[in-house]
């Protein structure tokens, strides 16, 4: 796993100034206060990831606190809530079978967290979603982006049955609060070489402020995250 450290702030903020995105001191400073606490500073680290990747597809962006990213595409503009999906027990157990599997020539599934953690993958992202909901903006598309260091468990695969969730969820009262989100923009892990990718944006069907089509194609657009012009991930 990648261990980030302070040439990592000064690295990862340089970055984003040489781009354009505003309120970065203020970003460094929550960097600076949480760089103890490794998981939760690795955790910021990829609300700068998410903004370099938008800055780097042509969005204007501020960095705040809630929600985390004010992300503009030429007048129009839209929030970003950002969630990092650490590294799972899962995952662990999920290398361990896998590289078993390779060394017998055999299949053997994974990504299953139910037996670890009474949830799939797919009702935990949903359940970020819902929980997320009182920084969704009215008036507004929001995209929660989904930052996943879940090699295994959180990926491209599930993500379109997510979305059906928050589709149907949408449709019921205590999912109201949903409808303010417009999709999800999936950071990968994995570098799928089939669709030259590691980013991916979802878009779900129920949102009350739609996406101009220009905003959605730009998002679509996003293929490849990274943290500087090096592409260094």
């Amino acid at each position: 796993m990648r261990s980030w450290n302070m040439f990592d702030i000064d690295r990862l903020c340089r970055a984003l100034e040489m781009e354009g995105a505003e309120a970065v001191a203020i970003y460094r400073d929550k960097l600076s206060a949480n760089i103890r606490n490794e998981a939760v500073y690795e955790d910021f680290v990829y609300e700068g990831i998410a903004a370099f990747t938008f800055l780097r597809a042509g969005f204007h962006v501020t960095i705040r606190e809630s929600p985390d990213l004010v992300v503009m595409w030429g007048s129009s503009m839209l929030y970003a809530e950002v969630k990092h999906f650490r590294w799972k027990g899962q995952d662990e157990i999920d290398e361990h079978l896998l590289g078993e599997a390779v060394k017998a020539g055999c299949l053997v599934s994974y990504g299953d967290t139910v037996p670890s953690e009474d949830s799939a993958p797919c009702e935990q992202v949903l359940a970020v979603a819902k929980r997320k909901t009182p920084q969704y903006r009215e008036g507004f598309p929001t995209v929660l982006v989904i930052a996943s260091s879940s090699t295994y468990v959180i990926d491209d695969a599930i993500m379109p049955t997510t979305v059906a969730m928050i589709n149907e969820a949408c449709r019921t009262p205590a999912g109201a609060g949903l409808r303010k989100l417009n999709g999800l923009l999936l950071l990968d892990r994995n570098f799928s070489l089939a669709h030259r990718r590691n980013t991916w944006f979802f878009e779900t069907d129920n949102a009350v402020s739609p996406l101009e089509e220009r905003v959605r194609a730009a998002l679509e657009g996003i293929r490849v995250w990274s943290v500087t012009d090096r592409g260094d991930r």
